[in-house]
């Protein structure tokens, strides 16, 4: 019976996400307002979560989700209800807890200030330990501790994982993980590139990130980097070794062999770092 129940919920979520009220918004109306971009799945599939691109704020493109998900394998855990938010090449960026929805760990006790820091911090940590350990690890088979809320005892947290989830929260913390870095981030900046414009492009090349500088100048054709030189002059005077090298790799022969931007590159040559310099170095000629 619980089977049929859950089946005939997931038919119910399939009928509404293809409802012409929930598709994607055509590209001419995409800075109208918020929409829907992609959906993320909860820890259990029955649980589909609209990612929007929030458009109304021209200076600060964010996508947003109010995630609602189991974390556990059981009944145990509360469901997890949370607005993630996460940049336009699919950054995490932070988390708000909802209006009578705090975060729990153990026994059900409230999180405390300090957990959500440690929450966040280790959601920022796209290389972190969580993302090789498979759900099997989490937990010390040698190792018990004592619940009041079920009345019995319960594996410990690995060490290997200790230092990296909020302890007594291990199944959220990487459930929450696995959700918030997995695949999402990889559709979101396939999404920005999809419906890209020159609102977006301008809040990449002015974010001072150089992950986000270069998905933008990775849009740029030859024409680009012959036309507006004078930005990639000023780009490149910020001194970021990564973004420079990748400039150095991208300019074409056409701006390369001209002779007043081979000057401009001779003002801002203190500002450059050796690789960048070395691709550089058979165009500018410096004075001695």
């Amino acid at each position: 019976m619980i089977d049929l129940v859950k089946l005939s919920f997931q038919i119910f979520i399939i009928f509404l996400l293809l409802s012409p009220h929930n598709m994607i918004a055509p590209p001419d109306k995409k800075h109208a307002g918020n929409h829907h971009t992609v959906y993320l799945p909860g820890k259990d599939s029955v649980f589909i979560n609209p990612v929007d691109l929030d458009t109304l704020i021209q200076d600060n493109y964010f996508y947003y989700c109010l995630l609602n998900t189991p974390v556990c394998n059981d009944t145990l855990c509360q469901l997890v209800r949370l607005n993630i938010q996460w940049d336009l090449i699919g950054n995490y960026i932070r988390f708000d807890t909802l209006s009578g929805y705090p975060l729990t760990k153990y026994d059900h006790l409230p999180f405390t200030s300090a957990d959500y820091e440690r929450l966040h911090h280790t959601l920022r940590d796209k290389n972190s330990v969580l993302g090789r350990t498979s759900e099997y690890e989490l937990l010390d088979k040698t190792k018990t501790r004592y619940s009041e809320k079920i009345d019995g005892v319960t594996g410990a947290t690995s060490t290997q994982i200790k230092n990296s989830v909020v302890e007594g929260a291990m199944y959220s913390t990487y459930a929450l993980w696995h959700l918030i870095n997995g695949p999402i981030g990889q559709e979101l900046k396939k999404y920005t590139i999809k419906n890209y414009d020159q609102e977006i492009e301008r809040q990449l090349i002015f974010s001072g990130q150089p992950q986000k500088i270069i998905t933008a100048l990775q849009q740029w054709n030859e024409r680009n980097y012959i036309n507006r030189f004078g930005e990639i002059i000023s780009i490149m005077s910020s001194g970021n070794a990564l973004v420079n090298f990748y400039i150095a790799k991208s300019l074409p022969e056409e701006v390369l062999s001209n002779s007043e931007n081979q000057n401009s590159l001779k003002k801002i040559w203190n500002e450059l770092d050796p690789n960048t310099k070395s691709i550089l170095s058979d165009y500018v000629i410096l004075d001695h």
